[in-house]
């Protein structure tokens, strides 16, 4: 004989967290004349074809992690740690 089919007590499971977006590679691109140019930097560890996202303060890479942080914002930093030194 066959197993039994299993009953739910319990209602429908709901997903929790949001979902997450494709990306829309068209909006990475801008098209002047006959060539495309390209408005995000791509990783240097990763290569081409691995866009840096961009923040408020920094640049960084979702496939390895790779993170830069911009000078005004790397000294606005320094001053404020020299602050509380003091």
């Amino acid at each position: 004989m066959g197993k039994e089919k299993k009953v739910r007590t319990k209602g429908k499971r709901v997903r929790k967290g949001r979902k997450h977006e494709t990306i829309k590679i068209w909006k990475k691109y801008e098209l002047k004349g006959d060539t495309f140019t390209r408005k995000n930097n791509f990783c240097p560890r990763c290569g081409q074809g691995v866009f840096l996202s961009k923040h408020k303060n920094r640049l960084y890479c979702g496939k390895c992690g790779y993170t830069s942080i911009s000078i005004s914002s790397a000294r606005a930093m320094e001053a404020k740690q020299e602050a509380k030194a003091q």
